[in-house]
């Protein structure tokens, strides 16, 4: 008679090998078909077009679907062909519209507005002082690579103001307060 220690040692073989033994069985029962088995043929290999003749009570294809057939034959030998995005391109450009662009060349390009943050504005006797990115600024110091000034500190509203010295362009930015 076996140990309760073999049989609990046996169970627990048991329990990780039937599982695997399950789908070994279902894999060689129905007999490795499936996707990895499955093939695509083309239009052209499916009938032959030379003969035109019928299958099984169908009627002669016409020369509109022979046509049909061909073009699928050469489409799908076309490199672009197994990709859902897959479409030909104009014969000629003169049936397409002009194309208007959205902005006017006349306008300037906007300038890109320089990324800091203000932790602080300090309210003092002699003039507001902005704590920008850990740096003490004051009315009149540039900021961003020199291309913008300081114009104004706001101890009320918690914020600067800045002009850019190309376009004369102002951004108000605020404290971040965490909220």
């Amino acid at each position: 008679m076996l140990s309760n220690d073999y049989k609990q040692k046996l169970l627990i073989i048991a329990t990780f090998l039937l599982p695997i033994g399950l789908v070994y069985s279902g894999y060689i029962f129905l007999n490795r078909t499936g996707p990895q088995q499955a093939s695509a043929i083309t239009m052209m290999n499916q009938m032959d077009l030379s003969a035109n003749t019928t299958d099984a009570g169908l009627n002669k294809l016409s020369k509109q679907q022979l046509e049909a057939a061909k073009y699928l034959n050469e489409t799908g030998s076309a490199s672009l062909a197994h990709s859902p995005f897959f479409y030909s391109l104009p014969d000629d450009d003169d049936d397409q519209d002009e194309v208007i662009p959205i902005s006017s060349p006349e306008e300037p390009p906007m300038e890109i507005v320089p990324l800091f943050s203000i932790q602080v504005i300090m309210v003092t006797s002699t003039g507001n002082i902005a704590l920008i990115d850990g740096v003490p600024y004051r009315k009149g110091h540039t900021i961003g690579n020199n291309k913008w000034v300081i114009i104004d500190i706001d101890g009320d509203a918690l914020s600067i103001t800045i002009q850019s010295k190309e376009s004369g362009r102002k951004v108000t930015k605020y404290v971040e307060t965490g909220r």
